[in-house]
């Protein structure tokens, strides 16, 4: 699984607003009014999402979400001085999810080796993600503009689909349990990540009326660390033998012939044999209609079933 080198997010909002009395101050001459500038922003724009998730359908659709999505920020902004001030950040991005199928990928990926069986869907993932930074401000105002760039760090969580399967080496006995998910071990079983951020952004007015102005707004946000998809492979067959026979309430037997009697022929390598005086359950053995035989011949050893089951029905 490759990192995650970089994941960034423009907000852009252009739109025509009413200002308060607190945004009227932007351009009165008076400078102890400036000084106390106080301003409470809410937008309504476009996120480009522009993380690096690897190559590959499988990682795109474990992201669960399109690269361009809407968000909504609710900034307040207060100036102590001329020049500068302090802003605090709430950001919801509201992602798009795909309309892919990560299971249906992941059957792609691995269908030439393995049978894909017993899927193991994860909890909901969020439907939003939620961002809160906050930082200093500075500003820059004339009779018709207003330029207010920040800097600023914050937490962002990051949410992404988790993937659980197993899987079935087709020609053997193998069995996997494979799974597909952006945590650690510390964290197992989350959905989402939150991670330190680095944020930058600038707000320009340009006065249109004493009460209205066009307003562009734009924000980066750059994690402070990296985070990884990554897969964990699981041999199911590697733990203890199973012996608790006595569990065993119903047996499926296959065989290469069958008769009315119930009596089975298998393959000749006596793992049936070996099997069957150990269980106390209820044997059905399966086969098709052409399997059958009027008469088998039968060893002391031999285990007859109690039914016998074909696709013209029950023989016995």
């Amino acid at each position: 699984m490759k990192k995650i080198h970089l994941l960034a997010m423009l907000l852009f909002t252009a739109c025509v607003v009413p200002v308060s009395q607190a945004q009227e101050s932007l351009f009165l001459k008076d400078p102890s009014t400036k000084n106390k500038l106080l301003q409470l922003d809410l937008d309504v724009g476009t996120n480009f999402d522009l993380a690096y998730r690897g190559k590959g359908n499988m990682f795109t659709a474990m992201s669960d979400q399109k690269s361009v999505f809407p968000a909504i920020s609710l900034r307040l902004q207060h100036f102590f001085s001329r020049k500068w001030g302090w802003y605090t950040n709430i950001r919801l991005g509201i992602p798009v999810k795909y309309r892919r199928d990560c299971y249906t990928e992941l059957a792609h990926a691995v269908e030439a080796d393995y049978y894909v069986n017993n899927l193991i869907p994860g909890t909901q993932k969020p439907d939003v993600n939620p961002c809160l930074d906050f930082g200093v401000a500075y500003r820059f105002e004339n009779s018709h503009w207003a330029f207010y760039p920040r800097l600023g760090i914050g937490v962002n969580s990051i949410s992404y689909q988790r993937v659980c399967a197993e899987l079935k080496k087709k020609g053997g006995n193998e069995l996997y349990r494979i799974e597909y998910r952006g945590d650690d071990e510390s964290n197992y079983g989350s959905e989402s990540i939150d991670a330190f951020i680095l944020s930058a952004g600038i707000t320009v007015n340009y006065k249109l009326s004493r009460n209205c102005f066009l307003l562009l707004n734009v924000n980066y946000i750059q994690p402070l660390g990296r985070f990884t998809y990554r897969k964990y492979v699981t041999d199911l067959y590697t733990g203890e033998a199973f012996t608790a026979y006595e569990k065993i309430d119903l047996a499926i037997i296959p065989g290469v012939s069958f008769d009315a009697r119930g009596n089975r022929l298998g393959r000749g390598k006596g793992y049936y044999d070996k099997l069957l005086p150990l269980l106390h359950s209820y044997n059905i053995g399966i086969c098709y209609n052409f399997q059958v035989n009027e008469k088998l011949p039968v060893e002391p050893f031999d285990r007859r079933m109690d039914e016998v089951w074909t696709e013209n029905g029950i023989l016995k």
